[in-house]
């Protein structure tokens, strides 16, 4: 008796204790992962200036008041920041489910195989496919209540970004830029706060709302000082036109290592099949280099059904689409609005009759973005995660 409880509980807890561990480690690294990859990200989309191929605006680093333009951008960062801390521990979880299936995977390959003669082996096996999936479903119930905070979180961010960049850069008094800033801040939390089956209609009434305050604002302005117009241009549509560029290319460089990726499975899965035909006709399926040859071949088609899924998953073909569907946006937008463009790029300040052409153009460009959020949002939440950086 006491034999055969050795034999169901050491491999049970060890089935386990696997589960557990990989399923720590996977989210682990993905959080270290996703990490470097938005330093680098950050670093190759620093913006240049350009205005669709045809010039340069000139480089302005503050606005009315460099100090609180600095203050601000670190209000915001923080906002980001947690957008992006609870977006990593949405995908983390993700990662988590999906590399604790694969381990499931890879130990019942190894029981059908070259394991198959140990009983050992094979409780251990079935135990963890158990815990597999209860971790599973623990991980997604989790990934779910993040990805609720997250896109919550990422749409108040770019709300704030875009009151920063806008009416502040533009028109905000720089001596009270904390005060402009929770006053804002608590607005959009209010406006924000419906559950997860209203955001994206609160969402797009907040929108609509914001346009209407910009275009407002913009046009009963009294003055805007010309450094003012250069920063909004510099930092709204030359910087969103290179964001969206590097990560086309991103997207792009992502594509081409995958299709090298799954190529190479190809090759190994047709010699790992070839093994198993030469072993199944000189040795007989009884021997280790046929179960080796089926197990690398189970593994290998294994390896590219994941890849498959996540690429689905992260809706790559539908985020480079829209992409570039947005570069050519803001390019007709520089065209559009080639009058305001070139008074920022001369430095020169818009005057009263230019304030509504300035409310039209701001409000326009924004309107863009606005339309970018509410794509994300809705694709976000049907569960297509997009899992590159923020």
């Amino acid at each position: 008796m006491m034999e055969n409880l050795e034999h169901i509980v050491v491999p049970t807890i060890f089935g386990g204790c696997t589960a557990f561990f990989v399923c720590c480690i996977a989210g682990l690294s993905s959080m270290r992962i996703r990490g470097a990859s938005f330093r680098r990200v950050r670093k190759l989309s620093k913006p240049t200036g350009e205005v669709s191929g045809s010039g340069t605006l000139a480089s302005v680093r503050g606005g009315k008041n460099t100090s609180a333009d600095a203050a601000l951008y670190h209000l915001v960062q923080a906002e980001h920041q947690e957008a992006k801390r609870l977006q990593d521990y949405c995908i983390a979880y993700l990662v988590s489910a999906s590399a604790t299936l694969f381990a499931a995977f890879v130990g019942t390959a190894m029981a059908a195989t070259f394991m198959a003669g140990s009983e050992f082996f094979h409780v251990y096996s079935a135990s963890l496919d158990i815990f597999a999936l209860l971790l599973v479903a623990i991980a997604f119930r989790r990934s779910g209540r993040y990805r609720v905070d997250w896109i919550r979180q990422r749409a108040k961010t770019e709300f704030l970004r875009q009151w920063a960049q806008t009416e502040f850069i533009l028109i905000g008094d720089a001596k009270q830029v904390s005060a402009q800033f929770d006053e804002f801040h608590a607005h959009a939390n209010e406006a924000l706060a419906p559950a997860r089956g209203d955001l994206l209609d609160a969402v797009v009434a907040f929108a609509d709302q914001r346009i209407e305050e910009i275009h407002a604002r913009l046009k009963s302005a009294v003055t805007i000082r010309p450094e003012a117009l250069t920063l909004y241009l510099n930092r709204r549509p030359v910087r969103q036109k290179s964001w969206f560029t590097t990560s086309v290319e991103r997207i792009s460089h992502d594509r081409d290592r995958r299709e090298v990726y799954m190529v190479g499975l190809f090759f190994l899965a047709s010699l790992a099949a070839l093994v198993k035909f030469g072993s199944l006709v000189g040795l007989g399926d009884d021997s280790i280099a046929t179960r080796l040859a089926v197990f690398a071949l189970l593994i290998f088609i294994g390896l590219a059904g994941a890849s498959t899924s996540a690429y689905l998953g992260q809706n790559q073909r539908s985020i480079r689409h829209r992409y570039r569907a947005q570069i050519r946006e803001i390019d007709d937008w520089f065209v559009t609005h080639r009058h305001i463009v070139e008074l920022g790029s001369a430095g020169h300040a818009p005057q009263a009759e230019d304030l509504g052409a300035l409310a039209e153009a701001v409000t326009d460009f924004e309107q863009l973005m606005n339309a970018e959020l509410f794509d994300w949002i809705a694709i976000s939440t049907d569960d297509a995660m997009e899992l590159g950086p923020v």
